[in-house]
C-alpha cells in the first residue's frame, strides 16, 4: 500500500519512518506510528523502498532525502526544505521534470551531514554534498562520482567517505576548504569476479567498515587506495536480496534481506563465528526487509518489513551504560604509510564526553595526548604524530582512554 513505511530512522528513542504519502512518527502511547510532516515528494511507494534517506540527530532534528523534493528537515515543527537550489547538485535530476532525487543520508555528526544526489542525464551520476546543519550552508562535489546510482553514504572518518552504489563503492576523501569541505574522489572500490551492486555499510564493533555487495556481506580488510582490495565473503549466511544493514552498540551486525533478517557476531580476523536469523514465525511483522534503523542510545533496533514495523527490545545484550568504556578497538590498525599520505587517521570510537586518550611508546612514555575537547563527534582521530607533531616512527605503540575514573588500555601498530 501506499502508505506502508518502508524506510526508518531513530536516535534515543525518537523514531520516524518514511511512505509514500510523507513522514510520519512513532507514538509510543498509540503503540504506532502518526502522520509527521509531508515533505513534499511525489514519489510512490516503489520509490521509497530501499533508500537509506531518514535520519535523527542527536538534537532530535529529522532529515529526511526523498525521490523528486530535495533535501527535507524537520526541527521541531519548522520544516526547512533544499531543493533546486545554487549549488549544481541540487537541480533537476531528470531533464524537464522538477525533480531533485536524494536517495541516502549518512548519520549526522556534529554540525555534518553527507548525502547523495541522483540524476540521469547523460549517463545515470550521483555526487556527494555536504550540509552544515548549523548555517545551512550545502557544498557538492566539483564532478559526478563514479558508481552509478547511489545507494548508502557512510563517514568512515571526518577524512573519509564511503558511498555503496551499483557499480561498487566509491571513496572520496574530505578536507577543510574556506567556504566548505572539498572533496577528492577516489578510484571505484570493487569485488574482483563478483557482483559489485553495494547496498549498504556500517562499521563493527571493532571499528571495520563493512558492507553489503551483492548477496556477500563483507568486510574491507584495507580502506586505502593503494593497498590490495581483499574482501572476505561471510560464512554460513543464506540471505537473498539483501539491502539493508546496522551494528547495534554491541558491534554485532543485522543485515535485512528479503527472506528475513540476520544477525551476524564477527571476529577480529573477520571471521564470522555466529549466525541468527529471524523471521515472521519469530516475531517480525513480515519476513521481507525494506530497511532497518538501529538506536545508537536505547539499542533497539527498529526493522520495516512488508507487513509493518517490528521492534527488538535490546537484540544483543543490554546496551552500554552511557559515559561507560567498553573494550576499544582502533580502525585501522596496522596503521600504514598509505593512510597517513591519504590524510586517513586511527579512529577510535564510541568515546565517552570526559574520555583523555593517550599513545605511548613501549616503555610507557606519553608520546600524544589527546583531550576531551578534541573528540570529534564521539571519536578520537589520531593522525599518527607525537605531541610535536613529528611522525611517530614505525613500531607497536600503547594507548590508553581514562573515563569515569575506568581505564582501558590496548595495542596500536605502525607499519611502514
Amino acid at each position: 500500500p501506499r502508505d506502508l513505511i518502508a524506510n526508518l530512522g531513530v536516535h534515543d528513542g525518537r523514531v520516524f519512518g518514511f511512505a509514500g504519502s510523507g513522514l510520519y512518527r512513532f507514538d509510543a502511547a498509540a503503540q504506532g506510528f502518526v502522520p509527521g510532516s509531508d515533505p513534499g515528494s511525489e514519489a510512490e511507494a516503489l520509490y521509497t523502498r530501499y533508500l537509506r534517506n531518514v535520519k535523527v540527530d542527536a538534537n532530535g532534528d529529522v532529515y529526511v532525502g526523498t525521490w523528486g523534493n530535495g533535501l527535507y528537515r524537520l526541527r521541531g515543527s519548522a520544516e526547512t526544505l533544499w531543493k533546486a537550489q545554487a549549488p549544481s547538485c541540487l537541480q533537476q535530476a531528470f531533464p524537464g521534470d522538477p525533480w531533485t532525487v536524494v536517495p541516502a543520508l549518512a548519520p549526522p555528526r556534529e554540525n555534518d551531514l553527507y548525502f547523495t544526489v541522483f540524476n540521469t542525464e547523460g549517463s545515470a551520476t550521483h555526487q556527494l554534498a555536504h550540509l552544515n546543519t548549523s548555517t545551512g550552508a550545502v557544498t557538492c562535489l566539483d564532478n559526478d562520482a563514479e558508481g552509478g546510482y547511489p545507494h548508502a553514504v557512510l563517514a568512515l572518518a571526518d577524512t573519509l567517505v564511503a558511498v555503496a552504489t551499483e557499480r561498487g563503492i566509491s571513496l572520496v576523501t574530505v578536507s577543510e576548504g574556506v567556504a566548505g569541505p572539498v572533496f577528492q574522489s577516489s578510484a571505484l572500490w570493487t569485488l574482483a569476479g563478483a557482483a559489485n551492486e553495494t547496498w549498504d555499510l556500517a562499521v563493527d564493533g571493532f571499528g571495520r567498515p563493512w558492507a553489503l555487495t551483492g548477496d556477500q556481506l563483507v568486510f574491507l580488510d584495507s580502506i586505502a587506495e593503494s593497498t590490495t582490495r581483499r574482501l572476505k565473503p561471510i560464512d554460513n549466511f543464506t540471505g537473498s536480496g539483501c539491502k539493508s544493514l546496522e551494528a547495534d552498540p554491541q558491534g554485532l551486525l543485522w543485515v535485512g534481506c528479503d527472506n528475513g533478517l540476520f544477525r551476524v557476531q564477527t571476529g577480529l580476523d573477520g571471521s564470522v563465528t555466529a549466525v541468527l536469523p529471524y523471521r515472521a514465525d519469530d516475531g517480525m511483522a513480515g519476513s521481507m526487509v525494506y530497511d532497518l534503523a538501529m538506536d545508537p542510545v536505547t539499542g533497539r533496533l527498529w526493522v520495516a518489513t512488508d507487513r509493518g514495523v517490528s521492534m527488538f527490545e535490546s537484540p544483543a545484550q543490554p546496551p552500554r551504560a552511557r559515559g561507560d568504556l567498553a573494550a576499544i578497538v582502533p580502525y585501522p590498525n596496522p596503521y600504514r604509510g598509505d593512510h597517513r599520505a591519504r590524510g586517513v587517521p586511527v579512529v577510535f570510537r564510541d568515546m565517552p564526553p570526559d574520555a583523555t586518550l593517550r599513545i605511548h611508546d613501549p616503555s610507557g612514555t606519553v608520546l600524544r595526548v589527546l583531550a576531551p575537547a578534541q573528540r570529534r563527534g564521539n571519536q578520537f582521530q589520531w593522525d599518527g604524530r607525537n605531541n610535536a607533531g613529528r611522525e611517530v616512527k614505525p613500531g607497536v605503540y600503547l594507548f590508553s582512554v581514562t573515563a569515569g575514573g575506568k581505564v582501558e588500555r590496548g595495542k596500536v601498530i605502525v607499519a611502514p
